[in-house]
């Protein structure tokens, strides 16, 4: 083979120019035709503004010694022509994209029209129902605020030797209950009063769902248990109602009923309400009775009783039992005899009872139900 012989160059397509492995590929080979006899050829060098892409010079065909590089072609090796390959190396910045398919007037034109597709982005799916850190932190300090020593929670169970494994601790073994019972607490802070303007009400505004959701996020969980030990942790680390700030209340529930009208389990019942007058210890213990008298099933007619809600006021305070029914007189009536004979009051303590019906809106007056002879 001639070494005059030039090697045969692809077609680049309309437009498309020579990447800059071709470039150098060419510029040795015609070096090295030219320079036959000379054992080291002088290292070929291109126009700055090859290599400057997206540059706004102009394009210039004069090279000049300061404004040129070194080619990417090494000076020490020695290639033949005829070891080199007919068709052109592909550029690393140019000349085809990653699936090989070269870069034709037609193929940007087509990249231009297709819209672009955004990345999706991973977003990592978290729990629900997860209270903020501030959340947690007010929940600390109002329960820090209703214990007698001022710590956030109650005192851990007893712990002892596990017999099957000697040195390990374990919980000492407690006496379940019938039921899971949730401790809430709320406190009903007075507004100063401002006068209503007059405006048209709004037809899609739900005044008693508002209120029940502004009530519900009131509501504080103290704590939940299932064993008589638990529950004697709980009512000795609690200060008593009477310790209480006034228009405060406790409630005491079946864990899965929520201390209000509009759950399901309160629907369709009432409440015995028995009401009593600026007599502090007669409040506590009869509150304390009553509790007892919930977790050990003393009270219960069935699965009739919800729950229980002490309710400090300045006035009269309140201690009521909340049934799921209001139809079944002699159940009831029997819950209210119960009640009187587990606190031992009378009406000589200044006592009144009454049962009333459940009205699913709070603005609205409780009618009594009926009423039992002290």
């Amino acid at each position: 083979m001639s070494s005059s012989a030039e090697i045969p160059v692809k077609p680049s397509g309309a437009g498309r120019l020579p990447s800059l492995n071709q470039l150098a590929a060419r510029i040795n080979l015609n070096a090295s035709s030219t320079n036959k006899e000379t054992t080291s050829a002088p290292r070929p060098r291109l126009a700055a503004f090859a290599l400057r892409t997206g540059s706004n010079a102009s394009i210039s065909t004069a090279t000049s010694t300061n404004d040129s590089v070194a080619a990417n072609a090494p000076s020490t090796r020695s290639t033949s022509p005829s070891a080199l390959s007919t068709s052109p190396p592909q550029s690393e910045t140019g000349g085809s994209d990653a699936g090989g398919e070269q870069f034709t007037t037609e193929r940007v034109e087509k990249l231009i029209q297709e819209p672009a597709v955004p990345e999706k982005r991973q977003v990592k799916v978290g729990y629900k129902n997860i209270p903020s850190l501030d959340a947690i932190t007010a929940r600390l300090a109002k329960t820090r605020a209703l214990s007698i020593d001022g710590t956030a929670k109650p005192p851990e169970p007893e712990m002892i030797e596990d017999p099957k494994t000697p040195g390990v601790p374990m919980k000492a073994p407690e006496h379940p209950l019938e039921y899971t019972w949730t401790i809430y607490h709320d406190t009903k802070a007075k507004l100063p009063f401002t006068p209503a303007t007059a405006t048209i009400p709004d037809p899609s505004f739900n005044a008693q769902a508002t209120e029940s959701t502004d009530y519900e996020a009131g509501l504080t969980v103290i704590g939940e248990f299932d064993t008589v030990e638990e529950f004697c942790r709980y009512f000795n680390w609690l200060k008593p109602p009477s310790k209480l700030e006034r228009n405060s209340n406790y409630h005491l529930f079946k864990s899965g009923i929520k201390p209000m009208w509009e759950d399901e389990a309160n629907a369709n019942g009432g409440k015995w309400v028995l009401t009593m007058k600026n007599n502090p210890g007669l409040l506590d213990r009869c509150w304390n009775w009553l509790a007892m008298a919930l977790v050990g099933e003393e009270l219960e007619e069935g699965d009739e009783i919800c729950g229980a809600v002490v309710s400090l006021r300045s006035k009269v305070d309140r201690i009521q039992v909340w049934t799921r029914s209001k139809d079944e007189v002699e159940k009831l009536n029997a819950i209210g005899k119960k009640l009187v004979k587990l606190l031992d009051v009378s009406e000589a303590d200044g006592i009144g009872l009454e049962f009333q019906v459940c009205i699913i809106h709070r603005t609205s007056t409780e009618e009594p139900h009926a009423e039992l002879d002290l």
